[in-house]
């Protein structure tokens, strides 16, 4: 006379989290808690009753991986010559300068296309220029390179006074 009545309920560690549902199908589940949770099918019908259990191990929801920030570029915030011309009597400045960023690999100087310092030069550098070059300008070059995220360069230009 066709089929009995019979009804389905699944608990979790002892508590009803779904009843009265089809014979067929599948039921979804979010643990409050990390741990082990038992679940359990459980059938009544008129023929009887059947259970059937499983465990499963419910883990800690891991943190996002925080994005790391890039590395911003180097940056020359100042850069100047002092004194800021030169002339037979004195043919030497001193070349000062600040830099910030990050991973700073290497500080580069150089003076008219030609390296006159690096790769690691402090600032408060001394160059002496030779007194042939007299009546011309001076124009140093300093470049910054970092280690991932390029490289800056300012030029600043001493006048060699002639006579």
């Amino acid at each position: 006379s066709g089929e009995g009545l019979a009804t389905a309920v699944i608990t979790r560690d002892g508590q009803p989290i779904a009843s009265d549902m089809a014979l067929n199908g599948s039921q979804q589940d979010c643990p409050p808690n990390a741990g082990t949770v038992n679940y359990t099918l459980r059938v009544d019908s008129e023929t009887g009753s059947i259970e059937q259990s499983d465990q499963v191990e419910v883990l800690q929801p891991q943190p996002p991986t925080p994005t790391p920030q890039p590395e911003q570029p180097p940056q020359i915030t100042s850069f100047s010559a002092d004194p800021a011309q030169i002339d037979l009597n004195n043919t030497c400045t001193t070349l000062q300068w600040s830099i910030s960023g990050e991973g700073i690999a290497a500080v580069w100087l150089s003076r008219n296309g030609q390296q006159i310092a690096g790769p690691d030069v402090s600032s408060g550098y001394q160059d002496c220029v030779d007194p042939g070059l007299a009546g011309q300008e001076q124009v140093y070059e300093l470049r910054v390179d970092s280690e991932f995220a390029g490289s800056a360069s300012q030029q600043l230009s001493v006048p060699f006074i002639a006579g």
